[in-house]
């Protein structure tokens, strides 16, 4: 994410080691605090306090309580976004193009998150109910589209036209949404139905992909 895109939603962006160090002690605080209770139910002031400092510092940093959301949530995303290109990569440039692999991995990196920090929930919450937040998770949603639409057409018999790829697109953002909303849903089921809900979801995006491919390959060139 780019300084700018940075200062969009922040008052001041961290730059020296003591600033740094008070700007993640908010984030950590908010964290804590909303893996207790709900977004509505807590303010600037308990922030403030959770983090042991004046709330004129935390308000230096953040003009909001949902810009410290909009930077958990970034952070998060960029993330789950950072491994996938890495994953894409050595799958282009290597003998083993099993997309399974890659595929398995996304979901497992989601799930540990969410497992990690319990204020997920909260935080998704929160994308779900505030309009900017939605409109940049649309749009985070379509540039990890793109990536893997960009990675299916590569791995076929042949170069894909771009009406291709933008079937590819459309059936990336289906993957995409299906697995951020069945891995956030199985974290709330009981076991064994949670573990067997997250097996049926790899398995189920395999499918997708391979029949997306698989139909590529069907078509003769012209």
């Amino acid at each position: 994410m780019s300084s700018k895109d940075l200062n969009k939603r922040l008052k001041r962006v961290p730059q020296q080691e003591r600033s740094i160090v008070r700007f993640e002690t908010v984030v950590a605080a908010t964290l804590k605090l909303l893996s207790e209770r709900s977004y509505e139910a807590i303010s600037m002031r308990e922030i403030a306090r959770e983090a042991d400092m004046p709330i004129a510092s935390v308000y230096q940093y953040f003009p909001t309580k949902l810009s410290i959301v909009h930077e958990i949530w970034s952070r998060y995303t960029d993330e789950v976004y950072e491994h996938l290109e890495a994953e894409l990569a050595r799958i282009q440039s290597g003998d083993d193009n099993d997309i399974g692999v890659l595929i398995d991995g996304m979901v497992d990196l989601m799930v540990m998150a969410q497992r990690e920090q319990q204020a997920f929930v909260e935080v998704w919450a929160c994308v779900a109910a505030a309009p900017e937040l939605r409109e940049l998770n649309t749009q985070d949603t379509i540039r990890t589209a793109e990536l893997i639409a960009e990675t299916m057409g590569k791995l076929g018999a042949r170069m894909p036209t771009p009406e291709e790829i933008e079937v590819f697109q459309s059936i990336s953002i289906i993957m995409c949404e299906s697995a951020g909303a069945t891995t956030k849903l199985a974290m709330a089921l009981p076991e064994p139905l949670g573990g067997q809900t997250i097996r049926q979801l790899k398995q189920s995006l395999r499918w997708i992909y391979e029949g997306a491919v698989r139909k590529l390959d069907e078509v003769v060139p012209g």
